[in-house]
């Protein structure tokens, strides 16, 4: 029979609880750390593609990892001789409500951002299922810039996939006529605007979606 736990003093308790919570805090306290969770919250990658895409070691990446880990924010599977990182479902959630509440905070993130993508329209107003919607009545071209395995992991319903390093040799399969919207990682991804200057450029109607995917992604899959 298993013995009662020794109740701890309120005093303790709150200690306890206060004590975990700012470790959880902890693992966000990192600029890398917080780079590695919005592109595990894309698609799994491997510890290598990871110090490859944020320009670090593969050792400084391995000991961020395992922070976000411990916090519960990164799950990891073993295939053959490869470790395969993703975001959890809490990480996804975490991520989406820190990148929304620091906006809503910080005056400078909100003028930084202001200030790289005003020169481009942006049309943020939108929910991916208006914007599929859109998309599959034909109204408008829907295109996810984002690389193929993040595409494949989940996207907007109706998108068609041009990769940045694909997009100059698919542009003449793209209707002129039609309006394009460019979406990829977030609110603060730079893949769309670039997507919609090279666009621009050769005549398309082109504008940004300044899409939350991560959030909309995470409520639209709870919802199910």
């Amino acid at each position: 029979m298993r013995s009662k736990a020794k109740r701890i003093s309120s005093r303790q308790f709150k200690d306890l609880v206060y004590q975990n919570l700012a470790r959880f805090a902890g693992a966000l306290s990192a600029p890398v750390r917080l780079e590695l969770l919005d592109l595990l919250c894309q698609s799994e990658r491997t510890g290598e593609v990871l110090a490859a895409l944020t320009n670090s070691s593969v050792a400084n990446v391995s000991h961020h990892l395992q922070t976000l880990k411990g916090a519960g924010l990164v799950e990891s599977r073993r295939a053959g001789k490869y470790i395969f990182y993703s975001a959890t479902s809490s990480g996804m959630k975490c991520w989406a409500s820190l990148a929304q509440t620091g906006e809503e905070s910080l005056p400078e993130l909100r003028l930084a951002v202001h200030d790289f993508f005003f020169d481009i329209e942006t049309s943020e107003e939108i929910s991916i299922q208006e914007l599929s919607k859109k998309a599959r009545k034909g109204e408008i071209i829907v295109i996810d810039v984002r690389p193929q395995e993040e595409y494949d992991t989940w996207h907007v319903p109706g998108a068609l996939n041009l990769p940045m390093e694909e997009l100059d040799a698919k542009l003449t399969s793209l209707p002129s006529g039609k309006r394009i919207m460019a979406y990829c990682r977030g609110p603060y991804c730079v893949l769309s605007r670039e997507a919609v200057m090279r666009l621009r450029a050769k005549g398309f109607q082109a504008c940004r979606v300044a899409l939350d995917l991560v959030a909309q992604r995470s409520s639209l899959e709870h919802s199910e």
